[in-house]
């Protein structure tokens, strides 16, 4: 008996058919989506753009000097520190504890300590402890270290003075933005919250920050931007 074999072209045909029908879907979602995925990318670009301003704001220099005073109290110069003639300081024990240092002329006097301490300098100010020392000598450096950070009280000013501190944000024509803060202690400051209908685009960011005593700690940064 002879097998009858029944004709592929037709199913060839369907399959074809089927696969441009596919081809044909997906291009209609392309377009359907096409502006929504635009205007997501759009807002995905400016709070990049935000982002990066906002931290660089926030951020001053920190040089952080170890020494090691030998008991004595200790001068320790500006030039040797590598830091400018208009910073502040503070100074550290390492079990984080204050130690007393004042500046004289160009020369940070140091209060006698026995163990290595933590010299902050930067042009944000912190809240030291005034020094006594006199007749001090220069004490040992056993490293210098410079670094970008966020500082809190930046953070707290570009607060206080959002307007003149948001004309130095880069953002397109019909854009705007809103950002907040929670620090290690769970307050949360924030400025530029409005009610909007447009829809907002956001992001949360983990931050460090150096705080009034030197204190590196860890906060959460929130940016949301939208276009009118």
């Amino acid at each position: 008996m002879k097998k009858l074999v029944g004709s592929k072209r037709g199913s060839h045909v369907g399959v074809i058919a089927s696969f441009g029908i596919f081809i044909f879907f997906l291009v209609g979602l392309y377009f359907v989506f096409e502006p929504a995925l635009k205007i997501q990318r759009s807002k995905q670009g400016i709070l990049e753009s935000v982002e990066q301003d906002l931290e660089n704001k926030l951020s001053s220099e920190l040089t952080t000097v170890i020494i090691n005073p030998g008991g004595n109290c200790s001068t320790l110069s500006n030039s040797i520190a590598n830091v400018s003639e208009t910073v502040y300081s503070i100074v550290k024990e390492q079990d984080q504890g204050i130690v007393g240092a004042d500046f004289s002329g160009q020369n940070l006097i140091i209060d006698a300590r026995n163990e290595p301490l933590w010299v902050y300098f930067s042009d944000i100010q912190f809240n030291g402890n005034p020094g006594s020392g006199s007749g001090c000598t220069a004490p040992e450096i056993k490293s210098v270290r410079k670094s970008q950070e966020i500082f809190e009280k930046k953070i707290i000013e570009s607060v206080v003075n959002f307007t003149s501190f948001k004309a130095n944000i880069s953002i397109p024509p019909g854009s705007d933005f809103s950002f907040s803060f929670t620090f290690a202690n769970g307050t949360t400051i924030s400025a530029g919250e409005k009610n909007v209908s447009q829809e907002v685009y956001g992001n949360e960011i983990p931050i460090q920050y150096i705080d009034s005593k030197a204190n590196n700690l860890g906060g959460k940064l929130t940016i949301k931007v939208w276009t009118y």
